[in-house]
């Protein structure tokens, strides 16, 4: 019986080893996990913020492209489809480790704060000053035309 040729998987190009995978190589598989490791552990360890999330991330990103590498579409790059499958994966577990769960750094008790009206509430000195100018700024926009102009109500100017 005739035994296969052995390839050295780490020069052959990625769309070879994708078709290879494809057909069901766990090997070729490997080595396109192992070219590209590093690269979809920075993007993921970007999007998570612990070191426990980065790799159950990383794991099922891996995970994923396995089960959908059949559907890999063709004339794509394979790492720009593993890359976007990583985004992807890191996005939607820090959905489900964080949705709803409420952190420090809340910006809420930074945005200013409106009335019914739509008037700036004052907080502070600074805020309160704020709010004097934007009154006088808003008065001073719903003027007619013609009193920014110099004119009076009569249509007259002012006078020196």
């Amino acid at each position: 019986m005739a035994s296969t040729p052995q390839v050295d998987e780490s020069l052959v190009p990625d769309d070879v080893l994708v078709e290879w995978a494809r057909i069901g190589s766990p090997s070729a598989f490997a080595e396109l996990v192992e070219r590209h490791r590093e690269a979809v552990y920075t993007i993921v360890r970007n999007l998570c913020r612990t070191a426990t999330d980065t790799e159950e991330t990383l794991h099922e990103a891996f995970l994923t492209a396995w089960h959908d590498l059949r559907a890999f579409p063709s004339g794509v790059r394979f790492s720009t489809w593993l890359y976007s499958i990583a985004t992807r994966t890191a996005l939607a577990y820090r959905m489900r480790q964080y949705h709803g769960k409420r952190t420090s750094n809340q910006l809420g008790a930074l945005l200013p704060t409106f009335d019914g009206k739509g008037r700036l509430i004052a907080r502070d000195s600074r805020a309160r000053r704020f709010s004097v100018v934007s009154s006088i700024v808003c008065d001073a926009a719903r003027r007619q035309p013609s009193e920014m102009n110099g004119e009076t109500a009569n249509g007259q100017g002012h006078r020196a």
